[in-house]
């Protein structure tokens, strides 16, 4: 029951990803000057948190890029038949659905309960981010879904392993690593059991597997977690590297 805890980011990825289009990273639609969107359809599209988005491509470390981040961490906007949704997750540790609406000028969010929330100013901006609820965000646009382009701009590419080249593509595959071949990045870290970046390898839909990671003198280092608390403790710390990959 314990090492549950360590899979809540892949359920909520699950959830905050789910009826996304297929995305990749770069800078949304904008004007020559900012403008305030005026329906939901100038907005479609998957939405990061800014701030984040740059810690993450900088740094390269999700645990890291959580310190940046306050508030919504994404923003998924679709149309659901004749509605418009706002998918919005919040420091990745939580989602809510909110119906998007055209109402006085301005675009509102309105609750499961059919309640106003508040109106949502939602302004492009001249490099592609916009300000979303006063959050600045940046779309990543056709080509990948969201959590795929974020997990290939931290581990993407080809790697040296023992002489066998094992490979993180951009749809979400891993190639190379024997009895996996999916990957994901572990995003929430509000609570942090382990202290280290985490990503989760499985097969064809089997419960993934969560392991820590890390980049050190051009080698990713893939590490087991060991659990060492006791019957009802959730302690776990960094056991040995399984997987040493050196960067081509």
């Amino acid at each position: 029951m314990k090492s549950k805890s360590l899979l809540t980011g892949i359920a909520f990825c699950l959830l905050i990803f789910t009826n996304c289009t297929e995305k990749t990273a770069e800078g949304g639609t904008a004007d020559s000057q900012a403008t305030v969107a005026k329906s939901p359809a100038d907005i479609v599209g998957y939405w990061v948190n800014a701030a984040w988005w740059d810690a993450l491509k900088s740094t390269k470390s999700p645990r890291q890029a959580a310190a940046k981040l306050s508030g919504i961490s994404s923003a998924i906007i679709r149309q659901d038949r004749e509605n418009w949704l706002a998918d919005l997750g919040f420091n990745w540790h939580e989602g809510l659905q909110y119906t998007l609406r055209e109402k006085d000028g301005s675009l509102q969010l309105y609750d499961a309960q059919n309640a106003a929330v508040h109106a949502v100013a939602v302004a492009p901006q001249a490099d592609g981010s916009v300000r979303l609820d006063s959050t600045g965000m940046v779309r990543l646009a056709p080509g990948f879904d969201g959590a795929k382009v974020v997990g290939h701009e931290v581990l993407g590419g080809q790697y040296d392993m023992n002489g066998k080249t094992v490979v993180f593509n951009p749809n979400g595959t891993v190639v190379g690593i024997e009895g996996f071949n999916y990957y994901e990045l572990m995003l929430d870290y509000v609570v942090d059991e382990l202290g280290a970046d985490r990503l989760s390898l499985s097969q064809n839909g089997a419960q993934p597997q969560v392991f820590a990671f890390k980049f050190e003198n051009g080698h990713l280092l893939i590490s087991a977690i060991e659990d060492v608390g006791g019957s009802e403790e959730f302690i776990y710390k960094i056991g040995k590297t399984v997987y040493d990959l050196k960067k081509k």
